[in-house]
């Protein structure tokens, strides 16, 4: 058994010395995992990097992308100051790498033993890396992150109908991960527009994850998830949690704004006023942009809806709202009727 454990202890220098070579000795490696398949391609050395970390750090393209085929975690968090795959791909400055970390699932919000994401780690040391946007995404993707309504559902529809910002979603959410880290800054604070371009970010991760889950490759069913009631009240309890969780993985918490939000929404049970997505939306647009006497859609919250004409009581934007709804409002709809 020693001598087992020392053999392995060899492998596994001779692996990471192996990944520190110039541009990394891939061929060597290749032999070790040939001679024994169930070899941790993980194991670390005495600061916690692993393989993958080194050759991120070094920039070293082929190597990685070896590394990550064969089954590399791109999230290990072993380090000693915990820092990330990401974060050393970031230090490299090498836009490949980042890119192919990103693509393999690396996590952005991470951060590290000094509160730094990866993001924060590249423009700290001169060599962001920034994502660039297909032009002919421009104005749909602006128009996007401009809507005043944040509504889960409402954002969702929108996606929808701009199925193009859906197919570059993993791009688009790097614009957007760079850009809380940017209105994060000392010099360039502004955490309302923070707040919101990571929600955004979160609803267009869940919404591109939940497309290429569904079997039929559509929106139908998740929208469908998010526009059922609770069964006791017809509360969208699915929307609720779907917020709270964009409000989980904010990387930002040092934010004031994060912070009394928080605090606000910590101290009601969920299903209780002031229903997450509510006291986001005010966080974020300010509660002078909502008018609690103007009727707002049942589903979305988009302004001028009709009413149901049965009960006359629910409103509904549009008749794809008004369908999404009806499991729901069928149950309480003719005990409404004035």
């Amino acid at each position: 058994m020693a001598a087992a454990s020392e053999n392995q202890d060899r492998v596994t220098e001779k692996w990471l010395e192996f990944a520190q070579e110039g541009k990394g000795n891939m061929e060597e490696m290749k032999k070790l995992r040939e001679k024994d398949p169930t070899f941790d391609i993980d194991c670390v050395d005495g600061t916690g990097m692993t393989a993958l970390m080194h050759a991120s750090f070094r920039g070293h393209v082929p190597l990685c992308e070896y590394l990550i085929q064969s089954g590399a975690g791109v999230n290990a968090d072993t380090h000693d100051s915990k820092y990330t795959t990401l974060m050393f791909g970031a230090l490299s400055g090498n836009e490949d790498v980042v890119n192919m970390l990103l693509d393999a699932g690396a996590n952005t919000d991470a951060v590290n033993s000094v509160n730094r994401t990866a993001a924060e780690m590249a423009a700290f040391i001169g060599q962001e890396s920034r994502p660039k946007l297909k032009v002919e995404l421009l104005k749909s993707f602006h128009k996007f992150i401009s809507s005043y309504n944040i509504h889960p559902i409402f954002l969702v529809k929108q996606l929808q109908q701009n199925a193009e910002l859906l197919e570059d979603s993993k791009q688009l959410c790097r614009v957007l991960d760079m850009l809380v880290s940017e209105k994060m800054g000392a010099h360039n604070t502004h955490e309302s527009l923070a707040l919101k371009l990571h929600y955004i970010s979160c609803i267009l991760k869940n919404t591109a994850e939940a497309k290429s889950k569904d079997k039929k490759g559509t929106l139908d069913a998740f929208l469908k998830r998010l526009a059922t009631g609770r069964e006791s009240d017809g509360f969208l309890d699915q929307v609720e949690s779907l917020v709270r969780s964009t409000l989980r993985s904010y990387p930002k918490a040092e934010s004031k704004l994060f912070r009394m939000l928080i605090a606000k929404l910590s101290s009601v049970e969920v299903g209780s006023y002031p229903y997450a997505i509510l006291a986001l939306t005010d966080a974020i647009n300010g509660e002078r942009m909502r008018s609690n006497e103007d009727p707002v859609c049942e589903v979305c919250a988009a302004r001028e809806p009709k009413k149901c004409t049965a009960c006359q009581k629910a409103y509904y934007c549009s008749v794809q709202c008004q369908k999404l709804h009806r499991p729901t409002h069928k149950k309480y709809c003719k005990s409404n009727k004035a």
